[in-house]
């Protein structure tokens, strides 16, 4: 379950994103939780009805990223056996990024 001060904060957001030009920004969904979960279906969804551009990865809620803070290093350098995920993650919005620059 999403906490309370997290949506706050993405209204008040949603807000402000909604009066601007939707060819400028794209919203990263991260700190998703796993499966059975539904929370960023559910957030991808809403998201998507009020005509919000989102990317097409979700970032994940992996130990690894706290572990990666914690020691300072990037998450593929991370001893976990979920690190190479989370940094799949982050591959596949950079590709996204990439393939969708202006030419």
């Amino acid at each position: 379950m999403t906490d309370a001060f997290s949506i706050v904060a993405m209204v008040k957001t949603v807000n402000i994103l909604t009066s601007l030009p939707k060819n400028r920004y794209k919203i990263l969904l991260t700190v998703c939780p796993p499966a059975p979960s539904k929370e960023a279906e559910k957030a991808r969804k809403s998201l998507t009805e009020v005509g919000l551009p989102l990317f097409k990865t979700n970032i994940g809620r992996l130990a690894a990223f706290q572990r990666s803070a914690l020691e300072g290093v990037p998450v593929n350098k991370v001893k976990d056996a979920r690190a190479q995920q989370a940094w799949a993650d982050y591959t596949a919005v950079g590709k996204e990024i990439w393939h969708g620059r202006p030419q």
